[in-house]
């Protein structure tokens, strides 16, 4: 077996905080685990210390506009080079560029929603996306996806990436105890996710003032950085009759939202579209109802271990069963995380670019 060496790009793990974060650190985690016969490194902009292998930091000079960008075709395939990469793998499908054709490409892709619906997204997003997404795809030699859903989406829109996509579904890697010294009211529902467009939270908000009007305890918890296009949702939550019982927690810190999670009556996820839904995984991992849109990755996620609704009225419906507990009677806490297990504890299968 020849040893690899191999380069993970990951500037996500400094950028962000979502979704795509979360996928990238436990992904290089259970690959360094699972396949350790590769010499691993992780490019980032700044030391993060996450994993036990060397970084590669090719800084981010944020005087200079688009700068984060400008590196992919310049200080980063330089940097990459002059590491001897014989592999390297984008894990924002942002890249990789500009290598020589013997260094062997793999690019992440966690969904293609500029491309499908724009509207949801800035212009800079989806025509970046449209210029250089089929070319990244072309050059790749395998494309690493997060969910059938997200497979069947990338090989509809670029047919040429049929047979060579792969599917690596999340994990979620961390204990489930929490230290947190802060509390949490008797009565509230959780929603986590970035506020932006596709994760529908006026539908959410609309259905929790309707439960609010009848039940003076009951709370509304919503975690997530403001995204683009967010704008209408503060204004509705601002004016809203019960905009002192809507909290908005923004980035939360890991004991935090374990806190929350833990704690929560249900958790709420109206969401339009999602290439995996790391929520949906991080709830079932603590047993909690879910009540989440009737969508194909809904159903992949969870299977029978939530509750699906597909309009205003039956998300109002089941939120107050799950004020009454009826949500949890039907719902087994056992039964919802042995389908958080499935994801939890089975290993990648992707021995045709780690083996």
């Amino acid at each position: 077996m020849n040893r690899k060496r191999i380069v993970f790009l990951a500037d996500c793990l400094v950028t962000q905080k979502a979704g795509i974060y979360y996928y990238t650190k436990q992904f290089i985690k259970r690959v360094i685990e699972q396949y350790p016969n590769n010499e691993y490194a992780v490019l980032v902009p700044k030391p993060t210390q996450l994993f036990d292998i060397e970084e590669i930091i090719v800084p981010i000079k944020t005087w200079l506009p688009f700068h984060l960008r400008i590196r992919s075709f310049g200080a980063i395939p330089k940097a990459i080079k002059k590491h001897q990469a014989n592999m390297v793998i984008e894990m924002a499908h942002f890249g990789p560029f500009l290598l020589p054709d013997h260094i062997r490409r793999v690019t992440c892709i966690h969904d293609i929603t500029p491309l499908l619906y724009p509207e949801w997204h800035d212009k800079i997003s989806h025509y970046g996306h449209k210029w250089t997404l089929g070319k990244i795809i072309k050059k790749a030699e395998h494309i690493i996806v997060n969910s059938a859903v997200t497979k069947k989406d990338v090989e509809s829109y670029y047919p040429a990436s049929k047979n060579k996509v792969s599917i690596a579904y999340p994990a979620i890697l961390s204990t489930l105890e929490t230290h947190s010294k802060s509390s949490t009211p008797q009565k509230y529902f959780l929603a986590v996710g970035t506020i932006e467009p596709r994760k529908n939270y006026l539908l959410l908000l609309d259905a929790f003032e309707s439960i609010a009007a009848d039940d003076q305890e009951i709370k509304l918890f919503i975690v997530g950085h403001k995204g683009w296009k967010s704008a209408n949702v503060f204004d509705r939550i601002n004016n809203s009759a019960f905009k002192d019982r809507i909290i908005v927690e923004g980035y939360v810190n890991e004991d935090r939202i374990k806190l929350l999670y833990k704690n929560a009556l249900a958790f709420i996820f109206p969401t339009l579209y999602e290439g995996f839904g790391m929520p949906l995984l991080e709830a079932m991992s603590f047993g909690i109802p879910i009540v989440c849109s009737d969508i194909d990755i809904c159903r992949e996620v969870c299977g029978d271990a939530a509750t699906y609704f597909k309009n205003k009225s039956d998300l109002i419906e089941l939120m107050q069963a799950s004020v009454r507990g009826q949500l949890r009677e039907s719902l087994y806490s056992a039964s919802i995380k042995d389908r958080a297990n499935y994801f939890n504890k089975s290993p990648l299968s992707l021995d045709m670019i780690f083996g």
